[in-house]
């Protein structure tokens, strides 16, 4: 097989979009030399092929692991519409082996599904995120002028006047949500703030809760059993241990206190309440297992429809942007510096990624039709931040304070991502030149 039909095709889906500065970094011979790299698997009958993946990660994953000390284990799946390949390294943190069955804190991975019920529901004509706050409820006064979607995609800049996690209840805790302000921003600006708004939003406008939107339109549908959110559920399932987090600030440890089955973000915390809502901005947690389903269901359409799918990336405009990145509805999407994009360049037009600060991060390609994802833990017994810390910078491995920094998780990690990346690609090539 020669492939010609699979390399023009990966040409045409990376023009689809006019984001064209970061279309024109990857080549028809860079598609070429990636087919060339991977010829070990295009040879592979299916039977083979995932013994043959495993071989090709093994090596980049155990250095992670075992050399670099950067997670307790990796989780990796991907896939496309007729395959998904599940593989797992090392252990959750604490005694039990990681497997495609252990639940991840999705952490901020959750405002994409946000995003997923807020484009559903406007397809549904339930919420228009045209409409402006102040035509939906006056219980955000002070950002009633805001367009639903310019909140989505990082384009107004919010703020409390009290940071939520330092409140003593969720009720204390809304009533400063509602006193939120924002403005305006030339470019777009990551936050927490724009989920945990647009959680509530949701509640108050249509009367159920974000939680209650994702069990009806994709828990349920999909017969998801290993997702969960909200209440203790560590009896049901086996969960990543988090546990032994420390930060380093201004060159002492300070021990982060995180309860095996909890969400692991503080505002997030706070705002479950009774345990029983989805907090906006984090929360979730999944399996290896459910993340493949979730993420085929959305290259097939079964979710939303693939133009709405290709919105959800687009966001207000290809042009918007940020001055490191460039967002979509609560998802990233390609972005022109190679040192920053969450996107590898080689994947079509309309890919989003999402990240998740517990170690996490997803990836799906709606032309190419296939998706990553990349679970670890980066938190447990490791020194996850450095604050105002002039002796060791943020690297502190092992230098008096006995513990390894897992701060370059986050860059370290992208050598796993862009190889699945690669690999989903190749994968899906097989697919369409063999007719399945």
């Amino acid at each position: 097989m020669t492939y010609s039909k699979t390399t023009d095709r990966w040409m045409a889906y990376r023009n689809e979009a006019s984001c064209v500065k970061a279309c024109d970094l990857c080549s028809y011979a860079d598609y070429v030399t990636l087919l060339d790299k991977y010829a070990c698997i295009l040879s592979e009958e299916k039977t083979q092929q995932k013994k043959r993946i495993y071989e090709i990660f093994n090596k980049p994953v155990e250095e992670l692991i075992k050399k670099k000390k950067l997670t307790t284990g990796i989780a990796v799946g991907l896939g496309n519409e007729n395959s998904v390949y599940n593989f797992c390294w090392g252990y959750n943190g604490g005694k039990s082996k990681l497997t495609e069955h252990v639940l991840f804190d999705l952490a901020s991975i959750t405002k994409l599904f946000l995003g997923i019920i807020y484009i559903k529901l406007d397809c549904m004509k339930i919420v228009d995120i045209e409409s402006k706050v102040g035509a939906l409820t006056d219980l955000f006064p002070y950002i009633s002028d805001f367009h639903i979607k310019d909140i989505m995609t990082y384009k107004v800049e919010l703020q409390t006047d009290i940071r939520i996690e330092t409140l003593d209840s969720k009720d204390d805790a809304i009533k400063v949500l509602y006193s939120i302000k924002g403005k305006e921003t030339r470019f777009q600006r990551y936050s927490d703030m724009p989920a945990l708004v647009l959680g509530e939003l949701l509640h108050v406008v249509t009367g159920r809760s974000f939680g209650e939107w994702f069990e009806e339109l994709i828990m349920k549908p999909l017969q998801l059993k290993e997702t969960c959110w909200g209440k203790n559920w560590t009896n049901e399932y086996i969960f990543m241990d988090y546990s032994g987090e420390k930060w380093l600030v201004d060159g002492k440890l300070v021990e982060i206190d995180n309860v095996y089955g909890t969400v692991h973000d503080p505002k997030a915390r706070l705002l479950t309440g009774n345990k029983n809502y989805l907090c906006g901005n984090a929360g979730l947690f999944s399996s290896i297992h459910d993340i493949g389903i979730i993420a085929q269901a959305l290259i097939k359409g079964q979710i939303l429809d693939m133009d709405s799918c290709k919105k959800l990336v687009r966001g207000n405009s290809w042009e918007d942007k940020s001055e490191r990145q460039a967002y979509g509805y609560f998802c990233y999407k390609k972005f022109e510096d190679e040192r920053q994009t969450e996107i590898p360049y080689i994947m079509s037009a309309n890919t989003l990624a999402a990240t998740g600060y517990t170690g996490t991060y997803l990836l799906i390609d709606f032309s190419n039709k296939c998706f990553l994802f990349i679970g670890g833990n980066r938190l447990n017994s490791r020194i996850s931040k450095v604050v105002n810390n002039i002796k060791f910078g943020e690297k502190c491995i092992n230098m008096e304070t006995g513990y390894t920094s897992s701060m370059d998780y986050v860059y370290e990690k992208d050598v796993l991502r862009d190889m699945g990346s690669e690999i989903t690609l190749v994968l899906q090539a097989i697919c369409k030149e063999r007719g399945e």
